[in-house]
């Protein structure tokens, strides 16, 4: 089963509404793709900080909306998180992204580092958005084939 990932810039006083209906680009800069989930960007943070995996750094990604226990779920990034990606360099980005594709939350998953590279340059630029605008950066996920509430 297809994890569908949406990435977006919003206040957390929009939580509620991104809840009913998170596709909607025209009020919240992002990005949708597939299987760009929760599990690996706990290990893009642990890689981000030189840290091993733990649980601090799992409850650090706070969750916001929770429809029910299969989902979806909106999630915030973690600062530590927004803050490393802003501060990428192309060098460090290709790096970086050749460290995440070799994580194991990306076995047997089809993205590539270049991918991955292009993932981060998108999320690096929805950081500093958000950073801008004094906002977050949030991760609605949810289960391909969900119904999508079209507003």
């Amino acid at each position: 089963m297809d994890i569908r990932t949406r990435y977006l810039v919003a206040a957390s006083a929009d939580v509620d509404l991104i809840a009913e209906n998170p596709h909607q680009p025209e009020r919240w800069p992002g990005f949708a793709c597939m299987n760009l989930d929760l599990e690996k960007l706990v290990d893009l943070l642990a890689l981000s900080l030189g840290q091993p995996l733990n649980g601090e750094l799992i409850q650090s990604f706070e969750v916001l909306n929770q429809a029910s226990v299969h989902g979806p779920w909106l999630i915030r990034l973690p600062g530590a998180l927004c803050s490393a990606l802003v501060g990428l360099d192309d060098a460090a980005r290709g790096a970086l992204a050749l460290q995440w594709s070799g994580a194991d939350s990306f076995k047997g998953a089809p993205w590539s580092s270049d991918d991955l590279r292009t993932a981060l340059k998108h999320l690096g630029a929805l950081a500093q958005l958000a950073q801008e605008r004094n906002e977050n950066v949030l991760l609605y996920q949810g289960f391909d084939g969900e119904p999508v509430v079209v507003g």
